[in-house]
């Protein structure tokens, strides 16, 4: 390969440079030897060492001839292999033109190309720089590209003087202003995009068949696009400035002056204020704005930063005060090609040192530091390092990176120029000097960081800019340099790509730091404009301050292998997860069965009993007879409820009929045929109860005789009713008597109760409880002479005062004597009433 070209149509392979043969200087940067005679560069300096722990038997194809015209003169010796890298991003740009080639394109594989741009409306729109991996030309990724390098070139010029590449910078910014100027034919016309996404993006192919039609969009102060015009006038702006103060070209600047001023004024007063894609639909595909304020405060910022007129100034604050009430609140987004206010922040900051409107912008520009350094949300950093915000970097990680390094660098820069005009001011204390210092190392140490991880420092082991080492991405996602021909088979039409497209930075990888090197996959391996901007300023400030090679200088040629990803997931973090869950299920488990154990054993007892008593029922079905023999074995009673907390049904016979005439066979008076479902022999129960306030604890089997007993003495009536709370829905209620007698005094007395359960809804530990909550008070009130004549009953039973229970049913019978009365307790009322209390029941 002859010496001083740009890469031929051959395959990347395991070739890499050899570190002996790199050399500083405008006579050669492809191993040749001398000084340079325009940077002020010399080359006595040690060379650095780069570990090469594999065999290469091809050298790396060495960089073009570097020139320059400027005689500035550097202040240190500079790492070479970052003065390469400086080159090759460079070249990336001149990969990317559009139109007819100059003469000292060093990319040759190029070919001229769309050169009838602009017919369709009538004016020239050939040349500038196609924005991506397609041949699609828009303005708003382009003015904010243009815009960073300018920004870097004002800031870190020397930089490209160390490396001998003012000369290319300049081509660089100029191939791009000059469409600029095109693309705005008159004050109140902006040209924003050529082609369209439906065409282009069914084009995979070479440069010589870009498909047609390609068409032209402008705005305008008729249709206008608020955003796009003033981030073109910050581009103009930003540009004129470093043409008149570093480039001396005061014609240039001038032009680029004139530019900036129209669109800026249009952009201001041309109405309705509104997001460029609002006239131009066809730009949504790619490029939508999510609103114009920003790019308002951007303009005016690079205004003032140009004129100096603080009218601008006040323009700059009085948008980002908008952008904040408006748009976003108090919230901080990353630096993207959609939003520029923390670069707003740094860049104002930087113009109004020393005013009061200073210490309020550099206020903002330290609160904008703060949230890049310390990645709260939308934000993160990434287990190997890299910054990382949800929602911006899912389809250019890399990018968000380097801006947020980009901009650390520039608040930096801004800071310390500030110690150094402050260094003998009386206001400046040690302690003001230490805490600002620190500042300044937190911002430059984050900002390197994500340099060495985008440069081979990353879990990958590669740096994500094509061609600088065999690890680099070999087939990023573009159509100029894949040499391919079919959309269907990006990634084997051709196996490998045809030309090797040095220095651009690639999408990069995802939120687990995994990288897939394939053309098809776009998010990871597209390349693009805006991609390659803060980069570029990035590695001419590297220049300036670093002495030692990038990371990947020593990195082993192949990438480490990967463990599996579940859910997008590496597995080891999947069982972390797994295993939090499960210990804190298990902890969850112990705390419940430690605090909430006697409810537990409670739930366990009665679902026994229960199980017992449906047992029980399965069993035995004599007729009118609850078990073996004479007043002997269990008789159970199954109640239902529902919501309306209304007996439906009764099922199973739970006390033995003693009546075959079919006349009342209920103690409350009620019909047997108005309870649903219940069979001859069966007793239906229905409690419904609101208050617990009243209830007493008698003993099992037991019914206390009067009031002020807590618990009856055995032998008395037993009352087995279950609740429903407002809190709960009772679904069942079991009750199971065994033997009933009678005593002297014609009390009912039960050998052997099983108490009643049910199940309510409220909870696990709700539905236990509900179980033996007892039921309120009630009152056996005496019956009429007439009423005891005809029902038979000289007590009703109703609830006792205080008691919300509006009915109850006394689940007793006289089995024994059946004719012979009821005999309460000592009346408690002058009426001759008697409150009851039903049995509580012990487990």
């Amino acid at each position: 390969m002859p010496s001083g070209t740009f890469y031929k149509d051959e395959p990347f392979d395991d070739t890499y440079p050899d570190p002996k043969n790199i050399t500083v200087g405008k006579s050669s940067i492809n191993g040749g030897s001398g000084n340079s005679d325009g940077g002020g560069v010399n080359n006595t300096g040690p060379t650095p060492t780069m570990a090469t722990p594999y065999l290469s038997t091809k050298t790396w194809p060495a960089l073009p001839e570097a020139t320059s015209d400027s005689s500035e003169e550097g202040s240190s010796f500079p790492d070479q292999e970052y003065i390469r890298l400086l080159d090759a991003t460079l070249l990336f740009y001149e990969a990317q033109r559009s139109g007819r080639l100059p003469s000292d394109q060093r990319v040759k594989w190029r070919n001229d190309s769309a050169l009838l741009d602009g017919k369709d409306a009538g004016i020239d729109l050939t040349g500038g720089y196609y924005d991506a991996g397609d041949y699609l030309k828009f303005i708003f990724p382009l003015t904010f590209s243009l815009t960073e390098i300018c920004y870097g070139g004002i800031d870190f010029f020397e930089g490209y003087v160390l490396a001998d590449k003012t000369h290319h910078l300049d081509q660089m910014i100029r191939w791009g202003t000059d469409w600029l100027i095109k693309a705005h034919p008159n004050n109140n016309t902006l040209y924003v995009q050529v082609g369209v996404s439906e065409v282009d993006n069914n084009y995979w192919g070479p440069d010589t068949g870009i498909p047609m039609p390609r068409p032209s969009y402008f705005v305008s102060n008729l249709k206008p696009g608020t955003d796009v015009m003033a981030d073109a006038a910050a581009a103009f702006a930003s540009c004129s400035v470093l043409y008149r103060e570093k480039f001396k070209d005061m014609e240039y600047a001038a032009t680029l002056q004139r530019h900036a001023e129209a669109l800026f004024s249009v952009a201001e007063t041309a109405l309705p204020q509104q997001t460029y894609q609002t006239v131009i639909p066809a730009a949504s595909c790619c490029y939508a704005s999510t609103g114009y304020l920003d790019e308002l405060a951007w303009g005016a910022a690079w205004m003032y930063r140009l004129t100096n007129n603080p009218v601008y100034a006040a323009k700059a604050s009085h948008y980002i005060s908008e952008y904040s009430k408006i748009e976003h609140g108090s919230i901080i987004l990353p630096v993207t090609w959609d939003d520029k206010t923390g670069l707003v922040y740094i860049l104002m900051a930087g113009l109004t040192q020393g005013t009061a409107e200073g210490v309020q912008w550099q206020a903002l520009a330290e609160k904008f530091g703060n949230f890049v350094i310390h990645a709260p949300k939308p934000c993160a950093f990434t287990s190997g390092g890299m910054y990382y915000c949800y929602g911006y970097s899912g389809d250019d990680t890399s990018v968000v990176a380097a801006n947020a390094a980009f901009a650390m660098n520039l608040l930096a820069n801004n800071m310390d120029i500030w110690l150094k005009n402050n260094k003998y001011s009386t206001n400046m204390t040690n302690t003001l000097e230490n805490e600002t210092r620190g500042k300044i190392e937190a911002y430059r140490s984050f900002a390197l960081r994500q340099v060495r991880y985008l440069l081979g420092d990353n879990p990958e082991k590669t740096p994500y800019i094509v061609g600088v080492h065999p690890n680099s991405p070999k087939n990023p996602h573009s159509s100029l340099a894949a040499g391919g021909r079919s959309t269907d088979r990006i990634d084997t039409d051709p196996l490998n790509e045809a030309h090797i497209l040095l220095g651009a930075l690639v999408g990069g990888p995802d939120k687990n730091d995994r990288f897939q090197d394939l053309r098809s996959n776009w998010r990871q391996n597209e390349v693009a404009l805006d991609y390659n901007a803060p980069f570029t300023s990035l590695m001419a400030y590297q220049v300036m301050s670093s002495h030692d090679p990038p990371p990947y200088a020593t990195v082993a040629a192949g990438r480490p292998p990967h463990g599996v990803l579940v859910a997008d997931m590496p597995v080891w973090k999947l069982i972390l997860i797994i295993i939090l869950i499960a210990s804190i299920l298990f902890l969850t488990a112990m705390y419940i069965f430690y605090y909430r154990r006697s409810d537990i054993h409670l739930w366990f007892v009665t679902l026994r009993k229960r199980l017992q008593g449906e047992k029980v029922n399965n069993h035995h079905h004599g007729r009118g007879s609850g078990g073996r023999g004479r007043n002997s074995g269990p008789m159970s009673a199954t109640t239902t409820f529902d919501e309306k907390r209304q007996v439906r049904s009764s099922s199973s016979r739970s006390f033995p009929s003693f009546r075959n005439d079919g006349e009342d066979d209920t103690i409350s008076g009620e019909s047997y045929d108005k309870w649903g479902g219940g069979r001859r022999g069966s007793l239906p129960l229905e409690i419904n109860s609101n208050d617990r306030s009243m209830i007493g604890g008698a003993r099992r089997g037991s019914l206390p005789m009067n009031a002020s007993s807590s618990g009856g003495r055995r032998g008395s009536i037993p009352i087995m009713i279950s609740i429903n709370n407002t809190d709960t829905t009772t679904n069942t209620s079991t009750a199971t008597v065994n033997t009933n007698t009678a005593n002297t005094n014609g009390d009912i007395e039960v050998h052997e109760t099983t108490e009643t359960t049910t199940t309510a809804t409220g909870g696990f530990f709700g539905k236990a409880k509900s179980i033996l909550r007892p039921p309120p008070l009630t009152v056996l009130k005496k019956a009429s002479p007439e009423a005891a004549a005809a029902s038979g009953k000289i007590y009703d039973l109703e609830s006792a005062p205080g008691s919300s229970s509006s009915s109850a049913l006394l689940l007793a019978r006289q089995s024994a004597y059946p004719s012979t009365p009821l005999t309460p307790p000592t009346p408690m009322t002058s009426s001759g009433d008697a409150i009851l209390q039903p049995a509580q029941s012990h487990y």
